[in-house]
């Protein structure tokens, strides 16, 4: 049997880990491969990963999750990826499966990808063990998008976490997706940082594509936060998606917000996820009469 103390400090470091703790920190405190079937038949720990278990109950936030696939990858883990993207701060939405990078040979599960690196450059953010800014950007442009891509550098320029230097030294010969974050970096875009939709940043590209003047997004005109503002025009596009514009009590705010913005002395064009889509050409030629 463990002694009497090893239960307390099996408690203390999983309140460190957000629940869990590995097997082999179970054997480091003291406690017997039997002694550890045992508190599995009694409830008391919980398997959630090969060698790796819920302490007490199964916790079930997002942290905990992602603290099981870092025990789970080993020692010198380190969420990586679109995981460590996420973390940072720099998009908002998770991705749906957990990416870690560790120098050790482990095997992916489901919902969690293991990278293998022979080096992993680990930071700690919130309790959590990630790569640095640069290395989960660097990552992350092997599977991203590159207008994603673009995106999270604009994130990056935003909280001061863009090190064009260092990202450079990542673009060397055989390194993946070196030449989607090269040329994400020669088209680095701050703006993208405020806007607020994949609406918002679809007028990026059509302004980009059509060589049109790059407008202020989401500041305030007019008593009104506007999607997008050509100052020395005059000129405000509300750009319209389904789900903010449909409702009775939304149209009659879009309407009452043109007419405060038209008495400002403001151009108010509105334009549609479909017509910033499908006609993008339409659109630049009916925003570049007002240009």
């Amino acid at each position: 049997m463990p002694r009497y103390g090893s239960k307390v400090q099996i408690a203390r470091r999983a309140a460190r880990q957000f629940g869990h703790v590995r097997w082999d920190q179970l054997r480091a405190s003291g406690v017997a491969e039997t002694t550890i079937r045992q508190w599995v038949r009694d409830g008391y720990l919980h398997p959630v990963l090969p060698r790796v278990y819920a302490v007490g109950h199964r916790p079930t936030s997002y942290e905990s999750r992602l603290s099981a696939a870092l025990l789970y990858a080993g020692p010198g883990a380190a969420l990586s990826h679109g995981t460590a993207v996420h973390w940072w701060g720099l998009m908002d939405d998770a991705p749906s499966t957990i990416n870690v990078s560790t120098p050790r040979n482990v095997g992916s599960q489901r919902s969690i990808r293991v990278h293998g690196r022979r080096q992993v450059e680990r930071v700690e953010r919130n309790g959590l063990a990630v790569t640095t800014p640069s290395q989960a950007i660097a990552h992350f442009a092997a599977l991203a998008r590159t207008e994603r891509l673009r995106f999270v550098l604009a994130n990056a320029e935003y909280q001061g976490l863009l090190d064009v230097e260092r990202l450079s030294a990542f673009c060397g010969p055989g390194r993946q997706g070196s030449l989607k974050l090269r040329r994400a970096l020669e088209h680095h875009r701050p703006e993208l940082a405020f806007t607020r939709s994949e609406l918002e940043r679809e007028l990026i590209s059509l302004c980009e594509s059509h060589a049109l003047p790059m407008p202020k997004f989401n500041v305030p005109r007019g008593g009104w936060l506007v999607d997008a503002v050509w100052d020395q025009q005059r000129v405000v596009v509300e750009v319209d998606g389904w789900r903010g514009h449909h409702t009775p009590a939304q149209l009659h705010r879009d309407r009452q917000r043109e007419l405060e913005l038209r008495q400002a002395g403001y151009v108010v064009l509105r334009y549609s996820w479909h017509q910033l889509t499908d006609t993008p050409a339409s659109v630049a030629a009916d925003l570049r009469s007002y240009l």
